[in-house]
């Protein structure tokens, strides 16, 4: 793996942890009044970020953010152009 690939890997479980921090010793209720989900997030939503985000909060909590990536990701790769206009493969993701 490269150094890249560890640096990434141990900061979103670091953000994961955090986040089931904040949920588990009440901080985000107390703060907020109620549960709100944290998301846990880079500058493209794929799945893996989806999964992360899933595990860091209670369950149910994330399901609406999940949900949404999963379609964002299958509407944006399934329907790739090419030049000529016809439909590429599909990279549906989910």
């Amino acid at each position: 793996m490269a150094l890249v690939e560890q640096i990434n890997s141990h900061f979103l479980a670091l953000a994961e942890e955090l986040a089931r921090q904040l949920h588990t010793r009440w901080i985000i209720e107390q703060k907020f009044k109620k549960q709100i989900p944290i998301i846990i997030y880079e500058l493209e939503y794929y799945d893996k970020i989806a999964e992360h985000t899933q595990s860091a909060n209670p369950t149910g909590l994330a399901d609406e953010f999940v949900g949404w990536v999963k379609s964002y990701n299958f509407l944006h790769f399934s329907k790739l152009l090419v030049n000529d206009g016809r439909q590429s493969e599909c990279f549906a993701t989910g």
